[in-house]
């Protein structure tokens, strides 16, 4: 079975992070793909919603190699990233894996260390969570 048709269980989430951000990361970029757009514009929807990523780009169309159980596979899937600041980036990626089809996605996080002054600002205001009523 290859990675784009495995699903994992409904067990829980055990998501770990390796690495650390640099000191002067100012946002962040959360890398993973999917096996259809549906599966991504879900996924992307839930993220902006929950306050979690200020917006989230899908790029369909791109081919992925690699080795899968053995075998080399090859396979269409769709690019999903997700700009957020830092302080969203583990309860983001949490969601992702989460909600994710794949048993091993490919969770990855660019830093930003620099960007627009208005589009950071837009970005921490968008990911804040609402007031309570």
């Amino acid at each position: 079975m290859t990675e784009n048709n495995k699903t994992h269980g409904a067990g829980a989430v055990k998501l770990e992070l390796q690495g650390t951000l640099p000191p002067d990361c100012v946002a962040a970029f959360l890398y993973t793909t999917f096996p259809t757009r549906e599966a991504a514009v879900a996924v992307a929807t839930r993220l902006v919603e929950e306050h979690l990523a200020g917006c989230v780009n899908i790029i369909p169309g791109m081919t992925a190699v690699y080795v899968w159980n053995g075998a080399t596979e090859i396979a269409d899937e769709v690019v999903l990233i997700a700009k957020m600041p830092p302080s969203r980036l583990e309860a983001a990626a949490t969601a992702v894996r989460l909600h994710h089809p794949y048993d091993t996605p490919a969770l990855l996080v660019l830093p930003v260390v620099s960007g627009g002054a208005e589009y950071l600002d837009w970005l921490r205001a968008a990911t804040r969570l609402p007031e309570p009523d």
